[in-house]
């Protein structure tokens, strides 16, 4: 939301030779305060850290796809990062990516969970130069939870990142399993 703050301004003009002040109302856009964005962090963490402690969700389905969060990509670091299990999961209506209850992302304000046909996603670059499918918020930033797939895709890449700050977390490539 963009808010704005009118101000009046003083004019003068040449009118027919005679100096003309006038008063304009003018809308300057008013930047949002360092504290907004502070108190938008903290929300983000705190509902980051009260879905850790939520019940595991587990879609009923047969496992065709899984892979490991790689605990070792370039674009992680001790805060940034990820590593458990992740499946894809064809259930009776489609679809979905679970990840595991061995699934664990590091603190951020704003995870939201993507998968890809690009296959690794190691860092940022990686995923800002593929085409990523965003599936939605990240609903527990540890243990077990589903996600609905849109028909119709290649999935070779589940990917985990902080929206807000355009930062990769983590990411596992998926593989067909076999059976």
């Amino acid at each position: 939301m963009k808010r704005f703050l009118t101000r009046t301004l003083f004019i003068r003009t040449l009118f027919a030779g005679l100096i003309v002040t006038m008063l304009m109302p003018v809308a300057v856009l008013k930047p949002v305060p360092a504290h907004a964005q502070l108190l938008d962090i903290i929300k983000g963490h705190t509902r980051d850290i009260t879905t850790r402690f939520a019940d595991d969700e587990i879609i009923d389905g047969v496992v065709i796809k899984s892979g490991m969060i790689d605990e070792d990509a370039p674009g992680q670091d001790p805060v940034h990062y990820g590593r458990g299990s992740i499946m894809i999961v064809e259930a009776e209506d489609g679809l979905y990516v679970q990840t595991g209850p061995d699934f664990k992302i590091g603190l951020a304000p704003d995870l939201y969970i993507y998968v890809s046909s690009a296959t690794p996603i190691d860092d940022e670059e990686d995923f800002y130069s593929t085409e990523q499918i965003e599936l939605g918020v990240l609903k527990k930033g540890s243990g077990a939870s589903f996600y609905k797939l849109p028909p119709d895709i290649e999935i070779n890449s589940v990917t985990v990142m902080c929206k807000k700050f355009r930062q990769y977390m983590a990411s596992a490539q998926m593989m067909n399993v076999d059976g």
